[in-house]
């Protein structure tokens, strides 16, 4: 029988926001996560209405950056729905997400009832909904 490990990935188990060293950051009720491309892991941050990502293999961080969380997409703390560029754009309380083979997170919301992707670094709503 296989016996696993669990541990903390990110955050300081203090609910707030705060991007910076995985193990210092703050983030509020994360509640998706999803591996993308060289191994970054995108989180959706709900309570802050936002999308945060620590970097994978194949980044290459400033010197003392290696573990940073980032804040991906959304404006942090500010609710709503609206499109945009990726830090300018509104989320109501991101829930599940995934990456496709383009390595972008697909995210759901929890309220406002509408689908996003982030594809090539530009945000798009499903016209089907």
């Amino acid at each position: 029988m296989l016996e696993y490990m669990v541990c903390s990935i990110a955050g300081s188990g203090i609910p707030g926001y705060f991007d910076g060293n995985r193990m210092t950051c703050k983030m509020n009720c994360p509640s998706g996560i999803a591996i993308g491309q060289g191994d970054c892991v995108f989180v959706s941050d709900r309570q802050n209405h936002c999308i945060r990502r620590l970097p994978g293999l194949e980044d290459q961080p400033q010197q003392g950056k290696e573990d940073d969380i980032i804040t991906f997409a959304g404006v942090p703390r500010k609710s709503g729905s609206e499109d945009g560029p990726k830090r300018s754009s509104l989320f109501n309380e991101p829930g599940g997400i995934c990456c496709l083979r383009v390595s972008l997170p697909l995210v759901a919301f929890w309220y406002s009832c509408r689908k996003y992707s982030l594809i090539l670094g530009v945000e798009w709503q499903d016209p089907g909904g």
